[in-house]
C-alpha cells in the first residue's frame, strides 16, 4: 500500500481493512494481548538472560497469529 500510486485503489484497499484497527475492535484484542503478555513474562521469569530480540519478535507474532482468529 505504502508504494501505491492511485489514490482511489490505496483508498478502497484501506477500507477493506481499516476496520480491523477500529477502537471496538482493538479493545476486542486486549485478552490475547494479556495472555501473550503473560507468556512473555513467565518465559523472562524462567531464564532472566535472553537475546531480547528474539523474544520480543517471537512476542509480536504470536500476537499477529492470534488477530485472524479472534
Amino acid at each position: 500500500m505504502l508504494g501505491m500510486q492511485d489514490e482511489k485503489q490505496n483508498a478502497a484497499l484501506k477500507r477493506g481493512i481499516g476496520g480491523a484497527f477500529s477502537i471496538k475492535n482493538l479493545l476486542d484484542y486486549e485478552p490475547d494481548i494479556d495472555e501473550t503478555s503473560a507468556a512473555l513474562i513467565e518465559r523472562i521469569q524462567q531464564e532472566p538472560e535472553f537475546d531480547l530480540f528474539q523474544v520480543m519478535m517471537f512476542y509480536q507474532i504470536d500476537f499477529l497469529i492470534k488477530m485472524p482468529f479472534t
